[in-house]
């Protein structure tokens, strides 16, 4: 039987990943022990990799086609914000680990707000061709994503 995420279109795709990364931030938050935080946090950034290659690769350049590049850019410049920051949390000393990852949650909360209250609500509101184009997307986003979790060693879980 297919998991459920090969019944998803790209946008619900999105969606799952969004809530995914949501759920990652709160985990890491509750957790007191630091090397547990710091695999969980390594976790995260792995799925922020897979996300950034799914949006950047496959989702922008497909809806390009069907809205205005504005209201691609700015949840594009928000979730390259993400990367950046979480690059810069990898590398910070725990002290500062809190306050820089409420500062990642932020700009990752400003990310999802536009892509899906802005961007994939236009999108949705297309005419029935994108729809279906969507679901075709998928499966290309999906054959990526599971290519992706093997290349970075992300359990079955994550998908």
């Amino acid at each position: 039987m297919p998991d459920m995420i090969e019944k998803q279109n790209a946008i619900e795709i999105l969606r799952t990943e969004h809530e995914q990364m949501r759920e990652m931030f709160t985990i890491i938050a509750a957790t007191e022990e630091p090397e547990l935080k710091r695999q969980l946090l390594h976790e995260l950034i792995c799925i922020v990799k897979v996300h950034a290659e799914l949006e950047q690769k496959y989702f922008y350049p497909f809806i390009s086609r069907h809205v205005r590049y504005e209201h691609m850019k700015r949840p594009a410049q928000e979730f390259r914000s993400v990367e950046v920051l979480l690059s810069d949390v990898e590398n910070a000393a725990d002290p500062e680990l809190a306050a820089m990852l409420a500062k990642v949650a932020d700009c990752l909360e400003k990310h999802i707000f536009d892509a899906e209250e802005l961007l994939f609500m236009r999108i949705e509101q297309r005419c029935s061709d994108v729809t279906y184009s969507l679901s075709q997307l998928s499966a290309r986003m999906i054959a990526k994503k599971k290519e992706l979790h093997r290349k970075l060693g992300i359990e079955k879980k994550a998908s």
